[in-house]
C-alpha cells in the first residue's frame, strides 16, 4: 500500500510541477516581465535554467528517478519562488497562490523522506547493483 501511496504522490506533485514549467516556458515574456517589475536583474539568464531544472526534475520526480535530489531541487525552487514574489496577504489568489506552494513545499518534502519503492527507477537500479554484488559474491 506505501508503495502505491507513493506512486500516486510522485504522480500528483510532478503533474503539478510539469503544468508550472509549461506555464512559464509559454508565459515566458510575461514572467520576464514579472520578474523584471519585482526587481530581477537580467531574468533571462535565471528563467531558461529554471524552466528547464524543473522540467527536468519533474521527469525525474515522476519516474521515482534521484527522487531525493528532485525533491531537493523543488524544496530550493520553491522557496526562492516565494522569496523572489512575497504573497500580498490582502489579495486572495495571492494568498491561494502562496498556500499551494507551502503545501507544495510539504508534500515534496515527505517525498524527499520516503525510501525508493518498487515502482521507482531508483528501487530498480538498486536491486540491480544487489544482485550483482550478489552475482559476483557467488563467483569468488
Amino acid at each position: 500500500m506505501k508503495d502505491w501511496l507513493s506512486l500516486i504522490a510522485r504522480i500528483l506533485v510532478s503533474f503539478y510541477l510539469i503544468a508550472s514549467s509549461i506555464a512559464l516556458a509559454v508565459g515566458y515574456n510575461g514572467v520576464k516581465l514579472y520578474l523584471t517589475i519585482n526587481r530581477i536583474n537580467a531574468p533571462e539568464t535565471i528563467l531558461l535554467p529554471a524552466i528547464s531544472l524543473v522540467c527536468l526534475s519533474s521527469f525525474a520526480l515522476l519516474c521515482g528517478y534521484k527522487t531525493k535530489i528532485a525533491a531537493g531541487i523543488f524544496i530550493l525552487y520553491l522557496i526562492c519562488i516565494n522569496a523572489i514574489s512575497p504573497p500580498d496577504f490582502m489579495n486572495p489568489l495571492a494568498l491561494l497562490s502562496f498556500s499551494k506552494n507551502i503545501s507544495m513545499l510539504g508534500g515534496i518534502v515527505y517525498l524527499m523522506y520516503l525510501e525508493p519503492n518498487r515502482f521507482s527507477l531508483d528501487y530498480l537500479f538498486e536491486k540491480r547493483k544487489l544482485d550483482k554484488q550478489t552475482d559476483e559474491g557467488r563467483k569468488a
